[in-house]
């Protein structure tokens, strides 16, 4: 900086250079966000993890469903009987999704 200008002089530059940066900074993050909003993600494939995670969540529900089917057969406590009713419809419901799940992406 020149030392034998004036203050108002000084100030402008800094101020001038201030917005500079900021317009750079914006037009940086502007351009990010223009090249990462278009971006989608590939469907999963058969062999993938997403896939296999899907089929073995389905396998764990359904296993739910037939253990809270034999406590709801062997109690002879009709809140239990309830709760593993309801258990094993909530599992059943999720094993189902699952399966949906799957036939929507083909796997």
């Amino acid at each position: 900086m020149d030392p034998d200008a004036s203050p108002e002089r000084r100030h402008g530059r800094g101020a001038i250079l201030l917005a500079a940066l900021i317009a750079a900074l914006v037009a940086c993050a502007g351009a990010y966000w223009f090249s990462s909003a278009g971006a989608v993600t590939a469907t999963p494939g058969p062999t993938s993890a997403e896939a296999g995670f899907a089929r073995d969540m389905q396998v764990h529900h359904l296993q739910g469903v037939d253990m809270a089917m034999i406590v709801r057969d062997r109690t002879d406590d009709p809140d239990m009987r309830g709760m593993a009713y309801d258990m094993s419809r909530a599992l059943f419901r999720g094993a189902g999704s699952g399966r949906c799940l799957r036939n929507e992406t083909g796997r």
